[in-house]
């Protein structure tokens, strides 16, 4: 086109033309790039994509037919890492435009027919661990910079939230947290139907996954947590505060499941000063209180409310803001709430903050 404008409000079409482009026979592949003349402006935007989709074709390629050889496999998704991650080696486009920087243009060529969503998936359900947390850092950097939504609608009509709800399931703590890791992703950049209703979420309360997060958290809760492992407690609460953040419907769902109560348990007897956790469990909290009446009487019975605003006058940043915001949606509109802050003397102790 050679107007930088039009190529930047079609970055799809502008990759579907290099994977055309990229397909055709050498000879023909040759003619058409010469043929360009003086349009060496558009040239020089074209050619260093091209490349780009032919080493990623080339590794899609090797973990295709190599699937069993899990070294060939995690040789290409480290390939494909680089060139997706911030250590991104790729030859630039010379453009302004941030629509073209090259993780995202890479992201999108890799939504060029190479089948990445099931090759992922692929690598997801292996039992080799290096293969599968690899598979889901590839998976995150490729969601991530999917602007469109076509990453994320292929990862998951791929089967990609299966295949992480049994990951989650694995007694290996690293890929159990990188698959959560994943899901949260997931779950804050959900793609709506045409009514409007979420279709990740759903899937994601249909195969199990929030019941195995509200096991997990109750888990770390419990008077044994041998078998609990920190980051993955975080992630579990923040797949939680990125889930209710959306949907009503959602949350009071998240609250049946028992997610709430989880929550209220490991702020009130978790086994851990670690404040990361602490401050998913509160965001975690806050989402879930939004209009959710179900959850603001869980958060009131439980004595989260006392055990706030007990808080109030040695918490510091950045756990007291989302004290304040936890304390603020369990309140709104919930008068029994209200009154039971009042008998804590939450008032006088945020006269004092």
């Amino acid at each position: 086109v050679g107007k930088e404008a039009q190529l930047n409000k079609s970055l799809g079409l502008f990759c579907a033309a290099v994977a055309a482009t990229d397909l055709l026979p050498p000879s023909m592949k040759n003619n058409l790039l010469s043929s360009s003349g003086g349009q060496q402006q558009s040239h020089g935007q074209f050619e260093p994509a091209r490349l780009t989709l032919s080493l990623m074709r080339k590794e899609c390629h090797n973990m295709d037919v190599n699937h069993f050889d899990s070294d060939e496999v995690v040789k290409s998704l480290n390939i494909l890492r680089k060139h997706l991650g911030q250590d991104a080696d790729v030859p630039s486009i010379p453009t302004q435009s941030p629509e073209f920087a090259p993780k995202v243009l890479c992201s999108s060529l890799l939504c060029q027919n190479l089948g990445m969503g099931r090759l992922l998936i692929q690598c997801l359900n292996n039992v080799d661990e290096q293969m599968n947390q690899i598979a889901c850092s590839v998976a995150m950097r490729w969601l991530e910079q999917s602007e469109d939504g076509m990453a994320r609608r292929e990862f998951v009509e791929c089967g990609g939230v299966e295949s992480l709800y049994s990951l989650m399931c694995d007694y290996v703590a690293p890929s159990r947290a990188a698959a959560l890791r994943v899901l949260c992703h997931l779950a804050s950049n959900d793609y709506q139907e045409v009514h409007g209703n979420s279709a990740i979420h759903r899937r994601m309360s249909g195969v199990g996954v929030f019941k195995k997060v509200s096991d997990e958290l109750r888990l770390w809760a419990s008077d044994d947590i041998s078998a609990c492992d920190p980051q993955v407690t975080e992630a579990c609460c923040m797949l939680v505060a990125s889930a209710a953040r959306k949907e009503p419907v959602l949350r009071a769902e998240l609250v049946n499941q028992g997610t709430a109560a989880a929550l209220c348990l490991v702020l009130l007897k978790g086994n851990s000063t670690e404040k990361t956790i602490i401050a998913a469990a509160l965001a975690g909290l806050a989402n879930l209180a939004i209009g959710c009446p179900s959850a603001q009487e869980v958060i009131r019975s439980s004595g989260t409310i006392a055990w706030a605003v007990k808080l109030l006058d040695t918490a510091l940043p950045p756990l007291l803001p989302l004290i304040l915001l936890m304390l603020s949606n369990s309140l709104d509109g919930c008068s029994v709430n209200q009154d039971d802050f009042g008998a804590c003397g939450g008032c006088d102790a945020l006269t004092r903050v």
